[in-house]
């Protein structure tokens, strides 16, 4: 099940009630610090993304700098008012917060605790659209974030259709159109071979239902471990971020190499530690675990989640990786 989450409601049709003091902007600024891959995102202070209701995409608008009344303003794409109060529940399930749980590991941890204190709150913003959080983290295998980011915007731009909003505009890839291509098409845009095919694997799986969204949020953590980890291309490192920042599942990436080194340098004095170390310092998180670590991940700065693998690390060292080689 998710993990617990502090208080964020749809207010009203078009308004999201968020706690006061909570500055949403800088939080997810790492969304645009690697670039705007079109699929989700950040142009100022409005975010920009697609939410299926009931198997259809609808471009929303949301303004991260509370009105006079404290409220976040939502919009929706014309032709979609009738279903503004859907959209907005939806987009504040987004915004995950820190809940009890995490309140009671800060009072009892105090490398989270002085962490928290000097930080403030670190809400996490989720990704429920399975196709485009899959995409996310396959595109960073790898490679740094702005040349995964790259690739992204190639693939939204080739196979997607942008939909306005507001005052911009946001990217809707349809999984089903993804599943029908052939995977040389996706490589023919830098992709790896192994990642176009993992892509395109993917959406099939989105398609056939073993992906469904529903059906996803639904399972316990394990069976969806399976699920993922049983398509070609698809491993742990994946699947715990598509478990953290995809459902809001406390999960910890333990082979994650920003996290290896976030937990390293907070609570070890070190560069880095290895991902079963991570396993073990972390363990006594439990169900603060999403927190604790997009906390930790927000004092490396702007690289935050979804970083390199720890083979990343190695590969460096022997040589440049091609992809990273373009801007």
């Amino acid at each position: 099940m998710p993990a617990d989450s502090g208080a964020v409601e749809a207010a009203a049709p078009g308004r999201i009630r968020l706690p006061a003091g909570i500055d949403l902007v800088t939080a997810f600024a790492g969304l645009a610090a690697h670039g705007d891959d079109g699929l989700v995102r950040l142009d100022g202070d409005r975010l920009y993304t697609i939410e299926r209701i009931e198997r259809a995409p609808v471009a929303v608008e949301t303004v991260l700098t509370p009105d006079a009344r404290g409220d976040l303003q939502v919009t929706v794409e014309t032709g979609a008012v009738d279903l503004l109060e859907i959209a907005t529940r939806a987009m504040a399930a987004r915004l995950h917060l820190p809940g009890a749980a995490f309140a009671a590991l800060a009072a009892e941890d105090p490398v989270i605790g002085r962490i928290a204190a000097a930080q403030g709150v670190r809400p996490t913003l989720l990704y429920p659209e399975p196709m485009v959080v899959m995409l996310r983290t396959i595109s960073a295998q790898l490679v740094n974030l702005a040349w995964a980011a790259t690739t992204r915007r190639r693939l939204a731009e080739a196979f997607g259709i942008r939909r306005p909003v507001g005052s911009g505009w946001v990217i809707d890839i349809d999984p089903a159109r993804i599943a029908a291509i052939d995977p040389d098409d996706i490589k023919a845009l830098q992709f790896t071979g192994a990642k176009a095919r993992a892509i395109v694997s993917v959406a099939r799986a989105i398609v056939d239902g073993r992906l469904d969204a529903a059906a996803m949020a639904a399972a316990d953590t394990p069976e969806i471990r399976r699920r993922l980890t049983a398509i070609s291309g698809i491993g742990d490192w994946t699947a715990d971020w598509v478990l953290a920042r995809g459902l809001g599942r406390p999960v910890v990436a333990t082979g994650d190499l920003g996290v290896r080194k976030a937990v390293a340098r907070a609570y070890h004095d070190a560069e880095i530690i290895s991902a079963a170390e991570v396993a073990r310092t972390t363990a006594h998180w439990g169900e603060a675990a999403l927190d604790a670590q997009t906390l930790l991940l927000s004092t490396l700065g702007a690289a935050g989640a979804e970083g390199a693998t720890p083979r990343l690390a190695r590969k460096r060292a022997a040589a440049t990786p091609p992809e990273e080689k373009r801007p």
